[in-house]
């Protein structure tokens, strides 16, 4: 269960992020035209109060801070994501030099005659029960954040995948961008690596052709409509 929350994250945070840029007129690409501003103060809440307990972060200044990324940054939800079911691909406690458990799961999302699936990779660290993780989305496929080779490419085995999938990967395909997640390191300081293709969620097009977006249609929707303000 604790898997699925942190993998519904990385949708919804991928789905209100598109939200909001929609909105968004112009786009400041010169860091010196950017206006002063002041970051609000973490541990200070919005009515002045101090925020050094475990209750007063989780009950009071958490809540606030999702809430400036919701109405300043992200945006909202703009519906209620439909989850259908989970399927587990591979699960090792041998991975990386037997010092971490690996799960690769299936998330699969359905709506009506529309549904989308997304894998997700994680490594968790044998030694430590509840590990937290870095959790983030990567944007090569997971094959490329670690060179073990028993990483699915896009939830499947090399010798399952067609000859156009196969003719799109580069020869050093795996691992490529091992620099990048330090998924070794990860794991022996006692913390776990969860991570999913943005691919998989959306491809990176300004059309919302394809993608996530369709499972949040309204009845006989068949685009999102953004010049109506139906998004």
């Amino acid at each position: 269960m604790k898997s699925f929350i942190i993998s519904i994250s990385f949708v919804l945070s991928f789905i209100i992020n598109s939200s909001a840029q929609s909105k968004i007129s112009t786009t400041i690409k010169t860091e010196a035209l950017v206006p002063k501003f002041n970051l609000p103060d973490l541990l200070i809440s919005e009515n002045g109060s101090q925020i050094n307990t475990k209750e007063t972060w989780e009950q009071i200044r958490r809540p606030e801070i999702l809430e400036l990324f919701t109405n300043q940054v992200y945006g909202k939800v703009p519906g209620k994501l439909t989850f259908n079911k989970s399927e587990v691909l591979d699960y090792s406690e041998e991975a990386l030099e037997n010092k971490a458990i690996r799960k690769q799961v299936a998330l699969h999302f359905k709506k009506g005659s529309k549904s989308i699936t997304m894998i997700v990779l994680m490594y968790l660290p044998k030694r430590v029960k509840n590990a937290p993780v870095f959790l983030g989305y990567n944007f090569s496929g997971n094959h490329a954040v670690h060179a073990d080779p028993s990483i699915l490419i896009s939830g499947k085995k090399v010798a399952q995948l067609s000859p156009d999938e196969l003719a799109k990967l580069q020869p050093d395909f795996r691992g490529k961008r091992n620099s990048r997640w330090q998924a070794d390191k990860i794991v022996a300081a006692g913390y776990g690596l969860v991570t999913l293709d943005y691919g998989n969620v959306d491809p990176d097009k300004n059309d919302f052709s394809d993608g996530i977006h369709a499972l949040f249609y309204k009845q006989n929707q068949t685009n999102t409509n953004l010049t109506n303000g139906d998004h």
